[in-house]
C-alpha cells in the first residue's frame, strides 16, 4: 500500500456515514487513482480502529455508527 493510499483510507474511514465492503472500499481508492490489493484492503479494514464489522464482509465507519445518533451513559 503506498503512502498516499493510506491517506486516502484513512479520510475515507474517518467520515464515510454509510455501510460498504471491502471491494467497494478498493474501487473508491483505485477511482482516486490510489492502488491496493483486495487482500491488504480486508486486512487493513480489521485492524483498524475506525471500522465496525455488521456482518459478514459488510462494515461501517465509526462515523456511520456515531455520527447523528443519540444515546447517553449512566454512571
Amino acid at each position: 500500500m503506498y503512502a498516499s493510499s493510506e491517506a486516502v483510507i484513512n479520510q475515507f474511514l474517518r467520515t464515510y456515514p454509510y455501510p460498504f465492503t471491502a471491494e467497494a472500499l478498493q474501487e473508491f481508492l483505485i477511482k482516486g487513482k490510489g492502488k491496493i490489493s483486495l487482500k491488504d484492503c480486508k486486512d487493513y479494514l480489521e485492524t483498524s480502529p475506525f471500522v465496525f464489522e455488521l456482518h459478514k464482509g459488510v462494515y461501517i465507519t465509526r462515523a456511520g455508527a456515531f455520527t447523528g445518533k443519540k444515546f447517553s451513559f449512566k454512571l
